[in-house]
């Protein structure tokens, strides 16, 4: 779909077009050239040309849910759910697992499911919580069928939480942002059937990483098992900060169990003491055993902190950080974590996307493509955690902080009717996250309408329904 540009435009509800071209509204058969000039390298898997994916559109599903229940009108809602119903029929039929995902999409123009470059099917992961209550308000079994299938599929040893990031019943990766979403959907699957086996599958991936703590700093890498032959097997990243503490606390939420509570702040206090580079006010990698700052690849060099903007939509960045320990500390009111959390505001106070640094990506993006701004994805997470700080604090800063990313974004992605995924980008992708921004400013706008409510609020509120829900995942 795409949104009105002063013409009306009507498509079948199973169409969730991830390209559109903000010049005149159509979608984009192909992204024109050059559609991501600084990645440095192209894979259809990840971009996705001629595709729908629901798994990226589920921001934007949430958004018209909210923006129903503000104006009153159910036309945006009453969409969103026949698109998602219709796009729950997009299945591996064999596995019972939802044909979506960073390398599975379906060709909008051929009509049928494609993996493109012969990727098998990943874990959800990248930062991205799939938006379990609408799907499970849309169709119940199916996406019960979903979940159980990832942990027949993925989780492949049982006794101990072994886990890969393929659905190949086999030995491989264990990325812990895969890790990550399925503790918290199978333990969102235990809060809706009561169903012991769902909560014991979800204690037992956490475990798996748990168990690959370090006990002096309780410090967990981003690939447990990998060891010293990647930077990643001994370090605890952003990727791994960045997601893992969030996903248990929503599990702590969900099922009620304190162990997740308990290691969602064990691994976010271990990181505050341990990450924090004072003299440079930011966050970076740090090994597990150690404490200190990780030399490597990828930026994890202590002269070069993890940034927090990210050049394309698969780079973690402190962005997430910057979420986890705001949302853990309205869960928990650990002082500790809210001195993270302000910490976090700082650096993205002093630094904007178009300040943009980082040796190891692209030198092209850093030199002529950052100065435009950053994607509609990042302005969103900004402007939620600024929301959560205030909303947290009650102090005004915070909330000035997220009126002035939100009229930067709009400022620079809203064109004719469209936003576009990054400024520097002709046309609309649901990668890029404008579904993330649209509920960032639907947050914002009723943080506005009810100021004094907002602020006096101390939780994250998870119900879906609720307008003052300061998750954005």
């Amino acid at each position: 779909y795409w949104l009105d540009d002063g013409q009306e435009h009507r498509v079948p509800a199973d169409w969730n077009v991830l390209w559109a071209d903000t010049r005149d509204g159509g979608p984009v058969e192909y992204p024109p050239a050059p559609y991501v000039p600084w990645s440095g390298e192209f894979r259809d898997s990840f971009w996705q040309p001629r595709g729908s994916n629901f798994f990226y559109d589920q921001p934007t599903f949430r958004a018209m849910a909210m923006l129903s229940r503000i104006t009153g009108d159910p036309q945006y809602g009453r969409f969103a759910t026949e698109s998602l119903a219709a796009s729950m029929q997009q299945k591996n039929e064999a596995k019972g697992l939802f044909w979506w995902g960073r390398t599975q999409f379906y060709d909008i123009f051929s009509d049928r499911q494609v993996a493109p470059n012969n990727d098998p099917r990943h874990a959800h992961g990248l930062r991205r919580l799939p938006a379990w209550q609408l799907l499970w308000e849309t169709d119940p079994d199916a996406t019960r069928q979903h979940i159980e299938a990832m942990w027949e599929w993925h989780v492949v040893d049982k006794d101990v939480g072994r886990f890969n990031r393929y659905d190949n019943r086999g030995r491989g990766i264990a990325f812990i942002d895969n890790g990550a979403t399925m503790i918290s959907a199978f333990a969102f699957l235990y809060s809706k059937t009561g169903d012991p086996r769902h909560l014991h599958w979800a204690r037992t991936v956490a475990g798996f990483h748990w168990g690959h703590r370090d006990k002096t700093t309780n410090l967990t890498p981003e690939q447990p098992e990998q060891g010293h032959r990647r930077e990643a097997g001994h370090a605890m990243t952003m990727r791994a900060i960045g997601t893992l503490p969030t996903h248990l606390l929503l599990s702590w939420q969900w099922t009620g169990e304190d162990e997740f509570r308990d290691q969602a702040v064990a691994y976010l206090t271990g990181f505050a003491r341990h990450a924090y580079l004072p003299e440079r006010g930011k966050f970076t990698t740090v090994d597990i055993a150690t404490g200190r700052p990780v030399d490597g690849r990828r930026g994890l060099e202590p002269t070069d902190p993890v940034e927090l903007w990210g050049n394309y939509h698969l780079i973690p960045g402190g962005l997430y950080l910057a979420q986890g320990f705001a949302f853990a500390y309205a869960l928990t009111g650990e002082e500790e974590l809210l001195d993270a959390a302000r910490k976090c505001a700082e650096w993205i106070r002093r630094s904007p996307p178009e300040a943009y640094q980082h040796r190891h990506w692209s030198e092209l993006y850093q030199r002529v493509y950052a100065r435009y701004g950053t994607f509609a994805d990042h302005y969103g997470r900004a402007i939620s955690f600024f929301l959560q700080m205030y909303a947290a604090t009650g102090e005004e800063p915070y909330l000035d902080d997220a009126r002035r990313f939100a009229r930067d974004a709009v400022s620079k992605l809203y064109y004719q009717g469209l936003f576009r995924g990054h400024p520097a980008r002709p046309y609309y992708s649901n990668i890029d996250g404008v579904g993330r921004l649209l509920v960032a400013l639907l947050q914002l706008d009723r943080v506005l309408a009810r100021p004094a409510e907002t602020a006096a609020q101390q939780a994250v509120l998870l119900n879906e329904d609720d307008l003052l829900d300061f998750g954005n995942w």
